[in-house]
């Protein structure tokens, strides 16, 4: 028994646009993938890739075809199901929905159900879902950071003046987890501020080491996780 899916709108948007691919082209932007070299590991360089065989005025299509592969992918591997049924419970899920797609179009969508099966499961879209996964695969993922620094006033006994201040810092982080949204504030001085500093330029520099011996010595495509390049 194949598994169960629910399809969203948005996603039976994305699924329409490789219904009304052809499977030659299905096909070919498979075998653009594998020839690709270096190996495509973002989403933005798989887009890129799936641009260069549809044409540069289809980079929203390229969007469409990309989300369901890599949300496929993502299902096939956490629940360690095989492609052909996640295939099958996707043309039951089709008909399942409030506005089913009509014959002709379930008709079409059988006619590319197999090219997109080989592109479903082409090892280089299984590569980016898994990168892309590790990415945030964490108990808790950060949101935002920010240092607010107060000047705290030292009022004379009589509270009528004051005497001094005091400058001080709060960190303050802002996370997710499966729980839902979560702060944090932490007192800080200027000490803690520099010892800051440096452990995060160290981190950069062990980022750039790391990735350096992995592609340059190992000659394995790699990503440094929230570059600016893993849209």
């Amino acid at each position: 028994m194949p598994p169960q899916i629910r399809l969203h709108p948005k996603q039976i948007a994305d699924l329409a646009e490789i219904r009304d691919t052809s499977p030659e082209t299905l096909l070919a932007i498979r075998d653009h993938l594998l020839a690709a070299r270096p190996a495509p590991m973002r989403p933005s360089e798989l887009k890129l890739r799936i641009v260069e065989v549809l044409g540069e005025d289809n980079s929203e299509a390229a969007n469409r075809i990309i989300r369901p592969l890599l949300g496929l992918q993502a299902v096939i591997r956490q629940q360690q199901l095989e492609p052909h049924g996640v295939i099958k419970a996707i043309r039951v899920a089709l008909q399942s929905v409030e506005a089913p797609w009509k014959a002709e179009e379930l008709d079409r969508w059988d006619n590319v159900e197999s090219a997109f099966k080989q592109l479903l499961t082409a090892p280089i879209v299984r590569v980016v879902s898994s990168a892309l996964d590790l990415m945030y695969e964490h108990e808790n993922l950060l949101q935002s950071i920010r240092v607010i620094t107060d000047i705290r006033p030292v009022f004379a006994k009589d509270a009528e003046s004051i005497e001094g201040s005091v400058v001080t810092h709060t960190l303050r982080i802002r996370y997710d987890s499966r729980e839902g949204d979560h702060s944090i504030s932490i007192a800080m001085d200027e000490a803690d501020i520099r010892e800051l500093e440096r452990q995060c330029k160290r981190a950069l520099l062990k980022a750039q080491t790391a990735y350096d011996l992995m592609t340059t010595k190992a000659e394995i495509p790699t990503i440094i996780s929230g570059d600016g390049n893993n849209a």
